[in-house]
């Protein structure tokens, strides 16, 4: 009889301390997007180290990682096949572990997602209260058109 292994997706969103690497990009003559996108690549490889680690602590079997660096705050995205409670688990472990990382200020968010239904979710705190006064800011117009444009 075969196993069944559902498929997962984790992300997160964290937030960088540029400053240092700012400082750095200042003594180069290149564009200052460029000295943040070479910079940040050991953080990426380090984020993707730490998930395969919390995957193989909890019986998980990597597929592919991902990283999006477009804006300010890389996306890190790390696919799976696992089972739910095996997931649960890599997740929480490697949310805790990217948590302490230099250079990430703060986990915006993360989340845990699987073709078994698995839905987990995570913002950090300060940033949803953002979200909430920027909506609070909008007119109802705006809000019935943004209510539109997202259904």
């Amino acid at each position: 009889m075969f196993e069944r292994h559902d498929t997962f997706l984790m992300t997160v969103d964290v937030e960088v301390d540029y400053e240092p690497i700012d400082r750095l990009g200042l003594q180069h003559p290149r564009p200052l997007a460029d000295t943040r996108a070479l910079a940040i690549q050991p953080l990426i490889q380090s984020v993707h180290r730490t998930a395969a680690g919390a995957l193989s602590r909890h019986g998980q079997k990597p597929k592919r990682n991902g990283a999006d660096l477009h804006g300010d705050w890389p996306r890190i995205s790390v696919r799976f096949q696992g089972d739910a409670a095996g997931a649960a688990a890599a997740y929480r472990c490697w949310c805790e572990s990217v948590s302490g990382q230099e250079p990430i200020r703060r986990i915006l968010s993360a989340s845990l997602r699987g073709s078994d239904g698995t839905n987990h979710e995570f913002m950090d705190d300060g940033l949803q209260k953002e979200y909430e006064a920027m909506w609070n800011e909008l007119s109802e117009d705006e809000k019935v058109t943004l209510r539109l444009l997202t259904a």
